[in-house]
């Protein structure tokens, strides 16, 4: 369950049934909306806190397109509070916590099937959207260059290769604190690398690289490692690999769960003895 660290969810409207519609009937909005439990904790909502601070901390362009971050709190008891919301929308209990994009002028949703994750939220809302919400470590000019990389051609590619290099110049040239750019500059070698072996490779790079990635962070290694890990996945997911959910850690057991464990290990270690006297 979350600790007292753990971010609250930040700039989400709660709606109901008359609330959805109204911003629905004006179609000047595009809206996420989450759909839960009324009173949801643990690591899924530390999860979507996480995400929405980084909607709410969005700069340029993005800061002031019309998005909406919607939460529907169902109760399954009582008065079964947005319990009808859930069901006008196909929203089973079972999935909770389910998401919904309602694009602007549309008041048929796209399901998000991901798993509960930020970084996986903010893609699916690029994706959809059109939105640029920067998974850590991305940039935005270098996505853009990265989005049209993927379906370019040949000749195309030579050139936004060429422009991402200039932008890396660019980046080295730049006023920004040195901090900063150490940060872009990482960032930048990693898209170019991306770019270089795609036209080495093949379009399947990208994806190839993401599975042998995600299998390296999977072994013991320093959390320095598994940062520049988690950046090169975060990028490659920008050429289009698939950016699945982290692997959650794996909760402690309780002593209870321990006890039971070694007591079915010796029962299994008695019949084992059993069967051997036999022979």
């Amino acid at each position: 369950s979350g600790g007292a660290s753990d971010p609250e969810p930040r700039g989400v409207a709660n709606l109901d049934s008359i609330s959805l519609g109204k911003f629905l009937a004006c179609g000047c909005l595009d809206l996420l909306v989450k759909f839960d439990v009324a009173y949801p904790y643990g690591e899924n909502e530390t999860e979507w806190a996480r995400f929405t601070h980084r909607v709410a901390n969005l700069s340029g362009m993005a800061a002031h397109r019309s998005f909406l971050l919607g939460f529907v709190g169902v109760e399954d008891y009582g008065d079964k509070v947005n319990q009808d919301l859930a069901d006008q929308y196909g929203v089973k209990n079972s999935e909770f916590p389910a998401f919904r994009i309602f694009k602007r002028g549309t008041s048929t949703p796209v399901a998000y099937k991901g798993g509960v994750d930020a970084d996986v939220l903010s893609r699916f809302v690029t994706d959809e959207l059109g939105l640029w919400i920067g998974l850590e470590g991305c940039l935005e000019s270098f996505d853009g260059l990265a989005k049209e990389f993927v379906s370019a051609s040949a000749e195309r590619r030579a050139e936004l290769l060429s422009n991402a290099k200039a932008s890396l110049t660019a980046i080295e040239q730049s006023e920004e604190a040195e901090e900063q750019k150490a940060q872009q500059r990482q960032s930048a070698a990693v898209y170019l690398r991306v770019m270089e072996k795609v036209l080495e490779k093949g379009d399947g790079f990208p994806t190839s690289e993401a599975a042998r990635t995600e299998k390296l962070l999977e072994a013991k290694i320093t959390e320095q490692k598994k940062a520049q890990m988690e950046l090169r996945l975060n990028i490659l997911a920008s050429f289009g690999a698939p950016r699945t959910a982290p692997k959650k850690k794996t909760p402690p057991k309780t002593p209870e769960e321990l006890r039971a464990e070694q007591e079915e290990e010796g029962a299994e270690e008695g019949q084992e003895g059993d069967g051997e006297g036999e022979e």
